[in-house]
């Protein structure tokens, strides 16, 4: 059980099976912030991203072109060009 406001540092109660003492542990925060996650195009799915985001994480993510999230905006480079040079044909 978690004891403590807070105001209070917040620590769990502990009994240990093999002696029958009780005793108190302080719950200490291991980070600063929230991770961020980098993942592939898989978890791009707009349900990952609000399920994500409502939590506070960060996510970066690659991206098939018919996935995009809704409400790209339009100056963001999504179209597909076509290639004219013969450079990049060849490449």
């Amino acid at each position: 059980m978690l004891v403590g406001t807070a105001e209070e540092e917040v620590h769990v109660d502990m009994n240990n099976l093999f002696t029958g003492t009780e005793y108190t542990v302080p719950k200490k925060k291991i980070y600063t912030s929230l991770p961020h996650i980098v993942a592939d195009n898989h978890f791009s799915g707009d349900n990952v991203m609000e399920y994500i985001g409502k939590k506070g994480f960060g996510i970066t993510t690659t991206c098939r072109r018919d996935r995009f999230p809704a409400g790209l905006k339009d100056y963001c480079h999504h179209d597909k060009l076509a290639s004219t040079d013969k450079r990049t044909r060849v490449a």
